[in-house]
């Protein structure tokens, strides 16, 4: 039990920061806040995100929430975080949904450091190779595409693996903070950049982001090709992309809790067409 989380009711009276599909984020002190998992995630997964997390923390090119202390408290496991001051890239382009472009650009800019970092974690073919290979979701030939392009030679750097807006706080300074290495692996910045695209198109708004711009969204995902839009911020051919959109959209699909005839089966099947027509 944490020195610092040691009751129900003091957890009751945290202010939550944010959602996500395996935690809560609660902030704790003026300087500190806590992430705690939902109580079936394994210790392993929590204790890897700490250590590969303070790591890149170290770099000196990246400004990322350092990790204090691995907790647990009340049944859940954790990790105390040093607090950033600001407000997420989503949160501010929902007061203001007509800078989506701006957004775009900035995320884009933000994502195109990593290329030229590297940081000594688990690599993408030991990450995501076990994941494709026991998926019941995909076929063997989409498992042997996969893993074709998962094994190309490539020039390795840090990968976030969930690069989006809502991951991007930007402080009092206007620097931009980088949050949640939970799905970080050292690998081929290609790959990386066809997550967050393929995230763009087949992902939902968030549960707490209200109803008008959870449906403004999804009118925007119908008028734009959201992922060919963020893929032509880096100069990058949509062909030369199609192996990794079609890659990554075969991960998202295995780690989606949607039904199987969900927005990831559709851009996979569509990217399989346009990829081998």
């Amino acid at each position: 039990m944490s020195k610092y989380l040691d009751s129900k009711e003091l957890l009751d009276k945290l202010p939550i920061i944010d959602h996500g599909r395996r935690s809560t984020v609660f902030r704790f002190s003026k300087n500190e806040s806590v992430k705690l998992y939902n109580a079936d995630v394994p210790e392993s997964y929590i204790t890897e995100e700490f250590e590969k997390t303070l790591k890149i923390s170290k770099v000196g090119d990246l400004n990322v929430a350092t990790p204090l202390e691995l907790i647990q408290t009340e049944g859940k496991r954790g990790i105390i975080f040093e607090f950033v001051t600001g407000e997420s890239l989503m949160n501010g382009l929902m007061r203001k949904p007509w800078t989506y472009f701006d957004v775009v650009r900035k995320v884009s800019e933000a994502h195109s450091t990593l290329a030229n970092i590297e940081v000594d974690i688990l690599s993408q073919w030991d990450k995501i190779s076990p994941e494709i290979k026991a998926s019941k979701e995909l076929s063997d030939v989409e498992k042997d595409r996969m893993l074709e392009t998962l094994s190309r030679p490539h020039k390795v750097c840090l990968c976030h693996g969930d690069f989006h807006h809502g991951n991007l706080i930007v402080n009092q300074d206007n620097g931009i903070y980088i949050l949640d290495w939970s799905d970080a692996f050292s690998g081929n910045h290609l790959l990386d950049i066809a997550m967050t695209a393929v995230t763009a198109v087949v992902s939902d708004a968030p549960g707490h982001v209200p109803t008008f711009y959870r449906n403004l969204y999804e009118v925007g995902k119908r008028l734009v090709r959201l992922d060919r839009l963020y893929i032509s911020r880096f100069d990058l051919e949509y062909s030369q992309m199609l192996p990794y959109l079609y890659l990554a959209s075969g991960v998202q699909l295995i780690h989606s809790d949607q039904p199987k005839g969900s927005r990831h089966r559709e851009f996979l099947a569509l990217y399989d067409r346009e990829l081998w027509k």
